[in-house]
């Protein structure tokens, strides 16, 4: 039986949500729809910013266009196929339109393969463009894409060039940016400044001004020559590179990004994963060329047993969930190789601050690593207990970050490593422990190497981990506070999980177990408010989402009873709004990540379905035109500012429970 693939409908052909991936690969190589139909806008970066891709196809002579606006051609108005459909797997994104007698398929395969290393680390998209006739007959279709230089500079004023190449006897097309410095410019709402967009597969490749481009497959006369005018501004005459072929077969082009560095940790500049050898971009391309059939058989058989483990655990709407977060939660990293051989992996905490290797943008995310790659769980917590090892950080909790992506320099946030205004003591240290507590279920002796600085941190969580003084949790947009009684559970599971480290690792450690225990229980007294527990030990009438209690569930340690966990949903459930229920009593918003955790607690399918249907609503209804954001309003489905974050993976936590720990 072939897995169901769900996607969210609002009409029988249309599926609905708020930005559709396109190529998706690294917190720089990012576009995405955000429209209803793929005509209505440009492709958009995350930041907001133009990313313009124009799809046009010539059937029996007729221009339509199936991406991007009508281009401002004077004169000339190019109609829109119509889009049909669209499905969203964990992979790809598929749409369809048609017209003319022929229905277009258009497949943007991102091939991010938790399972396969090699080829998630590759930054190539796949365009794959398929037309057959709907009316019995013969149709003649040529197609035209062309990717403009917006893509390789962070302002149109910026200068770009253009160029040819011959890559495994095809021609390829490129745009760069004829001035950017990798590894110049960090920060949050920030794109690429430098690197190389390459195309490839078409019949016959151009670059030049966009009208004459354009213009030339409108009036099927190619250009006599190349518009070999460059370097120059990215907004003179909008320059592109653009792809034409016939659509007799599937046919496909391949999107590549050559960025040259990736991240630059401690002060080393280190390059992408995929060319830790330095093999070079023309190396790794003609692999991904040649690999196109078996990656995308590979990709569709992943997206099968994806979409088949989330219905099972989940039903349709988790199934179209988890398939718009997939790309999201991976696409948000950097992933390299450090000099010694170890695999490292950085989020940037997009939308937010821009640091990069946050430990609580991490910490929501390790449902979905834990579940799909263990292995990319270790290379993200890695780099912070190699810093936190050193003597440069003096603290006895754990950082919040390692700088400002990309630069993984040291920390940034709050008193960074001068001192400890607005760190985040509990918080970091106990969402490191509970991390390596569950990578250490596969690799036993993971954290060896690093006990020092364990036994600080969980020596720190004895002294202030069950009633917290004032300070901020990873919910720091809600400001600090002090006795906050989820943020006690997460403290009170970490010390459980270092007792569980430690007999990991072969250390003698006899009390943290049953202090856990003994704090557990001091925990329903003191939190005790009546139908549901409170948000701060010292406030009556308050309550909070008790979502820290996943990893009890999770690992297994059953510190706290079950009838805490059925009294919290009846609670959450009576409080939800139209698109589910808010993180405390204090606004009405809600954390998506945090929603799905708490939800995940459910004791049955039924219930976490009927938790879940007002995500998948919001997913169909809100205005907001952004990534999947993790932080909106219940009742508008307006996004509060947090959107295309890594968090998101944090939406796999029923289904890394149904797996088991």
């Amino acid at each position: 039986m072939v897995p169901l693939i769900a996607t969210l409908l609002v009409a029988p052909t249309m599926a609905r949500v708020p930005a559709v991936p396109l190529v998706t690969h690294s917190p720089y190589v990012s576009a995405w729809s955000m429209a209803d139909r793929l005509t209505d806008r440009w492709p958009t970066h995350w930041t907001g910013g133009t990313n313009a891709m124009l799809g046009l196809v010539r059937i029996d002579g007729k221009v339509f266009r199936w991406m991007g606006p009508n281009p401002s051609l004077p004169g000339r108005e190019i109609p829109p196929l119509n889009q049909t459909g669209l499905e969203i797997t964990a992979t790809r994104s598929i749409f369809t339109f048609q017209g003319s007698g022929i229905e277009l398929q258009a497949e943007f395969l991102s091939p991010l393969l938790a399972d396969d290393l090699e080829v998630l680390a590759r930054p190539v998209t796949y365009l794959r463009l398929t037309a057959k006739p709907i009316d019995g007959k013969t149709h003649q279709v040529q197609a035209y894409t062309d990717w403009s230089g917006e893509w390789v500079v962070e302002s149109p004023s910026s200068l770009v060039m253009a160029s040819r190449h011959r890559i495994s006897g095809l021609e390829a097309v490129s745009i760069r940016a004829a001035e950017g410095k990798p590894l110049s410019r960090s920060g949050d709402h920030t794109r690429l400044d430098w690197g190389a967009l390459f195309v490839t597969g078409g019949d016959d490749g151009w670059l030049g001004g966009h009208a004459a481009l354009r213009g030339a497959f409108l009036d099927q006369k190619p250009p006599e020559a190349d518009d070999v005018r460059f370097p120059r501004r990215a907004s003179d005459d909008w320059p592109v590179v653009a792809l034409t072929a016939a659509i007799d077969r599937p046919r496909t082009f391949a999107i590549g990004f050559d960025e040259g560095f990736a991240v630059e940790w401690l002060r080393r500049p280190l390059r992408p994963y995929w060319n830790r050898d330095e093999r070079g971009f023309s190396a790794m391309f003609v692999q991904a060329l040649r690999e196109t059939e078996s990656v995308r058989n590979k990709a569709i058989e992943f997206d099968q047993r994806v979409a088949a483990m989330l219905e099972a655990a989940g039903g349709p709407d988790y199934v179209a969930i988890g398939n718009l977060a997939y790309r999201q939660c991976i696409a948000g990293h950097g992933l390299v190789q450090d000099i010694d051989g170890d695999l490292l992996m950085f989020s940037k905490e997009n939308t937010s601050n821009g640091c990069i290797g946050t430990v609580d943008v991490t910490f929501p995310a390790a449902p979905f690593f834990l579940l799909f790659s263990p292995e990319l769980l270790k290379a993200q917590v890695r780099p912070i207990l190699e810093y936190a090892s050193m003597p440069r950080w003096r603290f006895p909790f754990a950082p919040h970050d390692v700088g400002t992506y990309p630069l993984a320099n040291g920390q940034v946030y709050g008193g960074g490593e001068r001192d400890e205004t607005n760190q985040m003591p509990v918080e970091e240290s106990a969402n490191m422990l509970l991390m390596i507590a569950a990578i250490g279920r596969t690799d036993p002796m993971f954290a060896k190497p690093f006990a020092p600085v364990l036994a600080r941190w969980a020596d720190y969580l004895r002294r202030e981990g069950f009633d917290p003084g004032e300070q901020l949790c990873t919910d720091d947009f809600t400001g600090h506070l002090a006795h906050n009684a989820n943020l006690s559970i997460k403290a009170i599971l970490a010390l459980r999980a270092y007792a569980e480290i430690c007999q990991q690792i072969g250390t003698p450690n006899s009390t943290d177990e049953p202090l856990a225990k003994q704090w557990a229980n001091g925990w329903l007294q003191k939190a005790n408010g009546g139908a549901m527990t409170r948000l701060a030990f010292d406030r009556p009438d308050t309550w909070s989402q008790k979502y820290n209690l996943f990893w009890d569930r999770f690992l297994g340690y059953k510190l706290f009873p079950d009838s805490l966990i059925s009294s919290e949903l009846a609670g959450y459930a009576e409080r939800s709004g139209k698109y589910g229920f808010p993180l405390d009593n204090r606004a009405n918003f809600t954390k998506t990540d945090w929603l799905i955790w708490s939800a995940s607690l459910a004791e049955s399918k039924e219930q976490f379905m009927r938790f879940l249907a007002p995500v998948a609503q919001f997913l169909r209804e809100t205005p907001s035109r952004v990534p999947f954001t993790d932080w909106y309003d219940v009742s508008t489905g307006e996004t509060r500012g947090m959107h295309t974050r890594t968090v998101i993976g944090g939406v796999f936590a029923r289904a890394l429970l149904e797996q088991g720990p």
